[in-house]
């Protein structure tokens, strides 16, 4: 779907990405399965939802390819693929910018994606990750960054070019790659070629290497980058801020390193066994690997239509002020 005289007057309406898609039967395939048999190029990514309470999410995301890699250092930036209205690669070496963000949003604004009832409301895009020093590029006052003592990037976002869309409810697999009309005549021709195969790498065996028990003594001593003393040093001046008025909430935290000795997909499939949540996420880029699971939604949009649902207690929580009180 849909079939090429359908792609080609999806085109001639203007969209210039059209997502190209399949369906088959889901009922043998997990998403950590299917990650294991697509996932070891990268960069890949894996998001998932569940609950304690055993309710899976309707969907599941996984994908893999890329369009291009959009990486920021600070405010030096370095553009690595196909841009929009381009039909070869080409790499922009660490251009100074004065905001990372806004090279997001130019390069996206190039793009006219064609959007298909028959398909989630997430198919394709734009995943990536902000550290918390991009704060600095859009509020000022924070002040200077810390010390880069380790050197990631303060941005990387990656255009996923192919995708598996599960969903869970009715047991189907989703099989989409994103055709960009950019590509000429063959971009049809290119987006089934990457759906052909990413279904012979679904029928592919993948072994995963069985979890130990998530305890402790199988893991090696992690080291925090504060001591006991400088810690407790930071927590008595959280204390005196709060004392003083100056602020009501703060997140003490520290680092904790230690030698991994096994893939980062090991650490996701441990984590989504011991702490499923609403939000889970692997993201492997050449750079980084990042693994999460968080109950918090955070920031959603839809349809222009924003979602805050913070944790921390900004919302009333009564109907009326009494019962607030």
């Amino acid at each position: 779907f849909p079939s090429r005289k359908d792609f080609d007057a999806i085109a001639a309406a203007g969209h210039n990405v059209i997502p190209v898609w399949t369906e088959i039967v889901g009922d043998a395939l997990t998403p950590v399965g299917a990650f294991a048999r697509l996932g070891d190029t990268p960069p890949t990514f894996l998001l998932e939802s569940a609950e304690h309470t055993d309710h899976v999410g309707k969907y599941s995301f996984l994908g893999a390819g890329a369009r291009w890699t959009l990486t920021a250092h600070g405010k030096r930036v370095r553009f690595d693929g196909v841009a929009p209205g381009d039909s070869q690669p080409s790499l922009r070496e660490w251009n100074s910018v004065r905001d990372p963000l806004a090279e997001l949003e130019q390069l996206m604004s190039g793009y006219r994606a064609a959007r298909d009832p028959q398909l989630p409301p997430f198919h394709g895009g734009a995943v990536g990750f902000l550290s918390y020093d991009a704060v600095r590029w859009f509020e000022p006052s924070v002040g200077e960054s810390p010390p880069d003592d380790l050197g990631l990037p303060d941005m990387q976002f990656v255009l996923a070019d192919s995708a598996l869309l599960f969903e869970h409810r009715t047991r189907r697999l989703k099989i989409l790659a994103a055709a960009f009309t950019d590509d000429g005549q063959q971009a049809y021709d290119l987006a089934a070629k990457k759906i052909h195969k990413m279904l012979e790498g679904l029928g592919k065996s993948a072994a995963l290497p069985p979890l130990f028990p998530a305890v402790s003594s199988h893991l090696p001593e992690a080291q925090g980058n504060t001591s006991r003393e400088e810690y407790l040093g930071i927590v008595q001046r959280a204390r005196e801020y709060i004392r003083a008025g100056d602020i009501f909430q703060v997140v003490l935290s520290q680092r904790l390193e230690l030698e991994l000795g096994c893939d980062p997909f090991e650490v996701y499939r441990t984590l989504r066994v011991v702490n499923p949540s609403p939000f889970m996420f692997f993201l492997r880029t050449p750079e980084v690997t990042l693994v999460g699971s968080s109950p918090e939604i955070m920031c959603r949009v839809v349809d222009r239509q924003v979602t805050v649902r913070p944790l921390a207690g900004t919302r009333p929580r009564g109907a009326t002020e009494a019962e607030d009180r």
